[in-house]
C-alpha cells in the first residue's frame, strides 16, 4: 500500500489536513496518524494499493473521450468580424468565408441523423450575426424536422441585431447569448472598436437592452480583464446594475469574466493577467471557494463535439478554424480523417507525461489545454492557479465541511 498521488498536504500545526483531487474526501488527522495503517485513510482513498489511483483516474479520463450521450456543434457562419479587437486569437486566421447554403444543408443533414440525441448548437465566428440569415435558414429547416429537438447559444460580439431576427430568437431555441464588454465605456472601446476605430460601447448596450425587452435569453455579459481594465470590473457591475437590471431579474442578465491570454503576441500582450493573479481577482470580487471537480477531457479530445467553418471544414476545437492543417474532414460528405481525430484525442496525453502523471492535482486539472500541451516549451506547463492556491482551497474546504 502507497499514499495516493493525489493526495495533497496542509500543514496545520499538530494536525495535517489532506484533500484527494480524485475522490474529492477531506480530512484533518493529527500527523502522527497519517501512515498507510490507518484505516480511515484507507477507507477513504488515501491509501491506495501502488498504481490504483492513476489507472483509476486514467479510467474516468480515457472514457470521456469515448461519451456520445450528445451531440454538441459549434457552428461557424463567418471567419469576417466587423471589429478589431486589440487581443483576438483568430486574427491570423480572418477571412471572407462565410457560410454557404450547400454547408447549411449539410449541416441540417448530419444534425437530422443526430435526432436521437440532445443536440446543443453554438453559434460562432467571426462574428456570427454577420451571416444572420444563415442562422435563420438552419434554425427553421431544423424547427420542421419531426422529433428534432434542440437548444442553442450564441458567442457574438453583439453590435448586429436586426429586429426581425431578434424577434425570432426564443423560436430558434437560443436560450443565452454571450457578449464581451470589457470594462465601461471608455475602457471598453479602447480594446473593442469597429474597423473604422469607432467604439463599440453603446451599441452593444443599445442591443442589449432590445435583447432584453423583446426576448426570454440570458444575456451573458463576460469581461476580459487584463492588468490595465482590472478595476473596471466594479464599474462595469455598478453600470449593468444601474443601465440593465432596473426592470429585469438578475438572472437575466450574467456577468461572467475570463482573463486576456496572450495568443497572439499583441501589442499590450506585457499586459496580460497570470492565472494565480485572476485566481486572486477572483476571490477578492467576492467568488467563494470551490470544491475542485474531477476533470475529464477537454472537448478537442472528445467524440460527439465538432466545430463547423465556415466552408464544411471539421475541426476540434475554436482555435483550429480557418487552420486547414487541423482539419480532420468536412461535412459536405462527412468524411474524417481518422488518423488525425485519434491523433488530437491522445497525443500529449497528461496520463503518460512524466511531470503530470505524478502531479497532485492532474484529476481536477486535466492536463490542461492541448494546444498549449502541444507546444510545451522548457519548464513552460499550461497548469492552472490551483497548482499555486491549492493550501488556501483545502484549508477553506475542510472549514466548509
Amino acid at each position: 500500500m502507497v499514499f495516493s498521488r493525489f493526495n495533497n498536504v496542509v500543514d496545520a500545526g499538530e494536525d495535517v489536513i489532506v484533500y484527494n483531487s480524485i475522490t474529492g474526501a477531506v480530512i484533518k488527522i493529527p500527523k502522527a496518524r497519517y501512515d498507510l495503517a490507518n484505516q480511515d485513510l484507507i477507507k477513504m482513498g488515501f491509501v491506495v494499493k501502488q498504481d490504483d489511483d492513476i489507472y483509476s483516474y486514467s479510467y474516468f479520463y480515457n472514457n470521456s473521450i469515448y461519451k456520445t450521450e450528445e451531440l454538441n456543434i459549434v457552428i461557424a457562419t463567418s471567419l469576417n468580424c466587423n471589429l478589431s479587437c486589440v487581443y483576438c486569437f483568430e486574427k491570423n486566421a480572418r477571412s471572407d468565408k462565410s457560410i454557404t447554403p450547400e454547408v447549411i444543408e449539410s449541416i441540417y443533414t448530419f444534425i437530422n441523423k443526430k435526432k436521437h440525441l440532445p443536440i446543443h448548437i453554438t453559434w460562432f465566428g467571426g462574428e456570427p450575426m454577420l451571416q444572420h440569415k444563415a442562422i435563420s435558414n438552419l434554425s427553421e429547416k431544423l424547427l420542421q424536422e419531426d422529433g428534432l429537438k434542440f437548444d442553442a447559444t450564441m458567442i457574438t460580439n453583439g453590435t448586429i441585431m436586426p429586429d426581425d431576427f431578434i424577434d425570432a430568437i426564443d423560436r430558434y431555441h437560443i436560450k443565452s447569448l454571450q457578449i464581451t464588454l470589457d470594462g465601461t465605456e471608455k475602457a471598453h472601446d479602447s480594446k473593442r472598436f469597429f474597423k473604422t476605430g469607432k467604439g463599440s460601447f453603446q451599441t452593444i448596450i443599445n442591443n442589449i437592452k432590445r435583447l432584453l425587452e423583446r426576448t426570454k435569453a440570458t444575456i451573458i455579459i463576460k469581461v476580459n480583464v487584463d492588468r490595465n481594465n482590472i478595476i473596471e470590473f466594479d464599474n462595469l457591475r455598478n453600470y449593468i446594475k444601474d443601465n440593465l437590471q432596473v426592470d429585469y431579474p438578475k438572472e437575466r442578465v450574467l456577468l461572467t469574466t475570463n482573463f486576456v491570454r496572450n495568443k497572439t503576441d499583441f501589442i499590450g500582450a506585457e499586459n496580460c493577467l497570470s492565472c494565480s493573479e485572476y485566481f486572486d481577482f477572483l476571490i477578492a470580487h467576492g467568488a467563494p471557494y470551490r470544491i475542485p471537480t474531477l476533470k475529464g477531457v477537454c472537448p478537442l479530445r472528445k467524440q460527439g463535439y465538432y466545430v463547423i467553418g465556415p466552408d464544411g471544414s471539421i475541426c476540434k476545437c475554436l482555435e483550429h478554424l480557418g487552420k486547414d492543417d487541423y482539419s480532420i474532414g468536412n461535412i459536405s460528405k462527412f468524411e474524417t480523417s481518422r488518423a488525425k481525430q485519434s491523433r488530437l484525442a491522445f497525443a500529449n496525453s497528461p496520463l503518460t507525461d512524466p511531470v503530470c502523471s505524478q502531479c497532485s492535482i492532474l484529476p481536477i486539472c486535466g492536463g490542461g489545454c492541448p494546444n498549449e500541451r502541444e507546444n510545451l516549451r522548457g519548464p513552460y506547463r499550461p497548469c492552472p492557479a490551483e497548482k499555486f492556491r491549492l493550501n488556501d482551497i483545502i484549508k477553506n474546504l475542510y472549514e466548509k465541511k
